[in-house]
């Protein structure tokens, strides 16, 4: 109903960036945390852009602190959800939803991207690899996408490059148009990407199954009891995960 009424009201949309947990443990209740975050983030979203900390660690390097974590996790929102050349600054976001998370019941995306450019054909090479990362290798399909560079001439992609990039995604067959190529207007030479692709569901998954082990033995539950969340909230965060994964097996087949 909320997501209706913005879209048919001109209300404001809402984006929110979520971090996912190490998959080496951060707490004991850090599956729990995931779980009752999604479900409010489902609700009360346009678009979720979820950041797994285990993901980016592996591309800034081993010995990376959080603080360059966390620096690498906005220089790429800043090329992508800042203002582009083609768009005004008013309705960059707007953009970037509508061409990623279209589709209410699926809209968990994932950022990335590499800086350090040299040269634009580099760039293409260092951010395919990191789709093909992201997309489990060609295990998973991609919805849609939003890619946005900029260079010394800060001219779009040219063709070679461009198809790279959609290989790399392995898009769902039933999206005519699944990508979309920006110039950014950021002064970071970089490229960034947004994707919403199916993968995000092997750590809502993990977590889920965490979750429910604990859930079942009852394990922390009194600790959230005392600040007034009860056991249906857990079931309904449940349902959420379950739908979720649901929606993305389907849009993706």
């Amino acid at each position: 109903k909320q997501w209706y009424q913005r879209r048919v009201r001109g209300g404001m949309f809402v984006c929110n960036v979520a971090v996912l947990p190490f998959r080496s443990g951060e707490n004991p209740v850090q599956s729990y945390n995931t779980l009752l975050c999604l479900r409010q983030l489902q609700a009360h979203s346009d678009m979720v852009i979820l950041v797994e900390n285990s993901t980016v660690a592996e591309e800034v390097g081993a010995a990376a602190k959080m603080v360059h974590l966390n620096r690498k996790i906005v220089e790429d929102l800043r090329v992508v959800m800042g203002n582009c050349k083609q768009i005004p600054a008013r309705t960059a976001l707007w953009e970037v939803v509508k061409s990623v998370a279209a589709i209410p019941a699926v809209k968990l995306c994932t950022v990335g991207g590499c800086s350090g450019i040299r040269n634009v054909s580099e760039a293409v090479e260092k951010t395919v690899r990191s789709v093909k990362k992201r997309t489990g290798f060609g295990k998973c399909q991609t919805l849609a996408a939003v890619v946005a560079t900029y260079n010394s001439t800060s001219q779009l992609l040219d063709e070679r490059s461009e198809e790279k990039l959609r290989k790399a995604c392995n898009f769902a067959k039933w999206n005519p148009f699944p990508i979309d190529f920006w110039s950014s207007a950021s002064k970071l030479p970089k490229l960034s990407y947004v994707l919403n692709c199916s993968s995000v569901c092997n750590s809502i998954v993990s977590e889920c199954d965490n979750a429910v082990l604990k859930f079942h033995a009852g394990a922390y539950l009194h600790w959230f009891e005392q600040h007034g969340v009860m056991k249906d909230e857990f079931l309904d965060a449940f349902e959420t995960c379950n739908d979720l994964v649901k929606s993305y097996n389907y849009f993706c087949t």
